[in-house]
């Protein structure tokens, strides 16, 4: 992994998000660039205000990442720096998109705010945005959650030839936290998967991957699939839920709206977003 970016605009669910990014830039050896973005609707917000105060939303964000990054640096004290941060202004997923080629970006480290996710899901919230924009894995954070050292990962299997593919992505990240990953299949038809392709599947999968901590379980429902991932993330006691966005509007139709009352693993669970 190489470059981790991790949008900053001093939220709590920011702040959170920058915790875990650090944590993980630390232990894949990466580094982790904050990014700041003056939006346009920041300065329409403000047009009544000072000259004095156009001046101060550009020069406080470099102010309070300065300090962050260098107290983060310093309590690290490695070799090369950890982190450092850059400010720009325009459009926010634009800007995020363009610092992620730019700076060959691995991984992006967004802060969601929650259940209200889950609602402007359906209708396109920042975080949504940029996995439909950029091609790289995108962490998605809720505020209220710990770093627990991804112990535990649950990743959403549909048991294809391009689960390979994932399932290295999957093995890369969480190699350095020795994590144990517990790849589901989860389906309403019964006889969607034979019990001989499906042990073929698994030797396959074990043959190809030498990894011990690796798990594989077909849950068959009757249950929304979101309904039936959160259960498993709560059996397993997870800290991170990954899922694989294979097409457009694939966050849109999973937090379909009769779930939203219902679900609250996106409240709770780190989610990570692989790209094919």
């Amino acid at each position: 992994m190489n470059n981790i970016l991790c949008p900053i605009d001093f939220s709590a669910a920011s702040l959170t998000a920058i915790e875990f990014a650090v944590k993980i830039a630390n232990r894949h050896h990466s580094t982790v660039i904050m990014l700041h973005v003056i939006t346009e609707d920041e300065y329409v917000t403000n047009l009544s205000e000072s000259e004095d105060y156009y001046k101060h939303i550009e020069k406080e964000p470099a102010k309070k990442l300065k300090a962050m990054s260098d107290e983060i640096n310093k309590a690290h004290s490695l070799d090369y720096e950890l982190c450092s941060f850059e400010i720009t202004e325009g459009d926010l997923i634009e800007k995020i998109a363009d610092v992620t080629e730019a700076e060959k970006i691995s991984l992006i480290v967004m802060g969601t705010t929650g259940v209200s996710d889950i609602d402007e899901a359906r209708v396109g919230s920042n975080t949504v945005k940029v996995i439909e924009r950029t091609n790289i894995p995108v962490l998605c954070i809720p505020e209220n959650v710990m770093f627990y050292g991804f112990e535990r990962i649950v990743y959403g299997s549909t048991f294809s030839s391009d689960d390979k593919e994932f399932l290295q992505s999957v093995v890369n990240f969480a190699f350095p936290f020795d994590s144990r990953i517990y790849v589901v299949h989860i389906t309403n038809n019964k006889d969607s998967l034979s019990d001989e392709n499906y042990q073929n599947y698994i030797q396959n999968m074990k043959s190809y991957f030498v990894y011990e901590k690796l798990g594989f379980e077909q849950f068959i429902t009757d249950q929304e699939t979101g309904i039936a991932l959160e259960h498993l993330l709560h059996v397993h006691k997870a800290h991170l839920l990954i899922l694989v966005h294979k097409r457009r509007n694939f966050i849109n139709s999973f937090f379909h709206k009769s779930l939203t009352k219902r679900m609250s693993y996106l409240t709770n669970f780190p989610l990570l977003v692989l790209r094919n």
